[in-house]
């Protein structure tokens, strides 16, 4: 092959490749006329498999789709460049605000173009692998942490009907960078750093209280812009301003709302527990985990003994995260004795803008650029059942972003 790489873009459909690409361009050409790509190789899945164990349950789609990649000049050259700006850690999240994966010409077999992320990501499991046994973490959590690809696969194939290939790419880029693991069932990431929306004190009482940071809210609380909260009449700036007695600011109520009126804590009686880019463990749910509390509490507890003894540098403040599992809404959506509803009850909430698509995703396994009718969409569970009544009376349930303490 001998074209440019605007010639490659437009052979692929696409209108142009991320502008730092050009800097590489011509070595990888180079090296992929004389050797090819070794990720368009369906034996270097077998053997990613044989050493590491990661590709038990999809090996035969990574194989078929490197086999069919392989067939296809110019996706294999795609995949060789992607495969050399992955590797830039420090700057490769830029590209991904230009990069577009190429997409598969009328009638012809989308496998190669669907699994092209997936197959790009097994590039990181050696690296993932050395970085835990340097580590020297346990077996049991290795494997389990070395297989999380595999779940975006069976993501892909629920929202997508059957067919194959490979979901949110962008989100694995935390797995690229080591920062997920499986332990005990849930996903934990870190390093990670608290969303800069607010700044948390605690008095002599252990009483929490949350100041926004900065958020333009609208006139009932909730941010500005979120589904059914897009009116600017009435809206305000909660910020949060630091004097040498007292902060000032906006607080989060029980409900994750931010209120119009401001208070003072003394600094004399409130101390700051964090802030946005403070270190924490965020906590990601993977479809199927067992939800039970005393499920929860082991992982917290297996994650709190593992940091400790593996990590002991990573000085954490909070555990954290944001799904809408969150939503104070849950529990009286739900019933409070669901297991979901009492995860919820374990955060302090934190209302964040949102369009409250989230369960589509994760509920009804929809695509978010999925078209649909809330009256068409299914009653098969009572989480289903009720959260589409919801929905149908003119309400949302909303990403929402909470924290507790270890």
């Amino acid at each position: 092959m001998n074209f440019t790489i605007d010639q490659l873009a437009e052979r692929l459909g696409l209108e142009k490749l991320p502008e730092r690409w050009r800097e590489f361009y011509n070595e990888v050409l180079d090296r992929h006329n004389s050797e090819g790509c070794y990720l368009a190789r369906p034996e270097y899945y077998e053997e990613l498999n044989r050493k590491y164990h990661v590709l038990e349950r999809h090996l035969d789609i990574y194989k078929e789709a490197a086999r069919r990649v392989a067939e296809n000049p110019e996706l294999s050259l795609f995949l060789s460049l992607l495969s050399r700006a992955l590797r830039d850690r420090a700057v490769f999240r830029r590209d991904l605000a230009s990069l577009r994966f190429p997409k598969p010409k009328s009638g012809e077999d989308p496998l190669a173009y669907d699994m092209l992320p997936g197959l790009a990501m097994c590039q990181a499991i050696p690296t993932f692998f050395n970085y835990m046994k340097k580590r020297d973490l346990p077996d049991d959590i290795i494997y389990p942490s070395l297989r999380l690809p595999e779940d975006s696969v069976d993501s892909y194939i629920r929202r997508n009907g059957g067919r194959i290939g490979f979901a949110n790419f962008d989100w694995y880029q935390l797995y690229y960078d080591a920062r997920l693991y499986r332990i005990e069932g849930l996903t934990m990431e870190f390093p990670a750093g608290f969303p800069g929306i607010a700044t948390v004190y605690q008095n002599k009482n252990g009483e929490i209280v949350s100041l926004a940071t900065n958020v333009r809210c609208h006139r009932d609380g909730m941010p500005l812009g979120s589904k059914y909260f897009e009116d600017e009449e009435g809206s305000f700036i909660a910020a949060t301003e630091t004097f040498d007695d007292a902060y000032i600011g906006h607080p989060y109520d029980e409900h994750g709302r931010i209120s119009r009126e401001k208070i003072a804590l003394k600094r004399s009686e409130w101390t700051k527990l964090f802030s946005g880019g403070d270190k924490m463990i965020s906590i990601h749910i993977p479809t199927g985990a067992k939800f039970t509390p005393e499920a929860i509490d082991a992982s917290l507890e297996r994650t709190k003994a593992i940091v400790k003894a593996h990590f002991p540098e990573y000085g954490y403040k909070l555990f954290f995260c944001g799904s809408w599992m969150l939503d104070p809404q849950i529990p009286k959506l739900l019933g409070e004795e669901k297991n979901v509803s009492k995860f919820c009850r374990r955060f302090h909430p934190l209302y964040v803008k949102d369009a409250g698509r989230d369960v589509f995703t994760f509920v009804f396994q929809k695509t978010s650029a999925a078209s649909f009718e809330i009256s068409e969409l299914p009653e098969n569970t009572s989480l289903e059942r009720s959260l589409k009544k919801h929905y149908l009376t003119g309400k949302a349930v909303y990403e929402t972003f909470g924290f507790f303490l270890p």
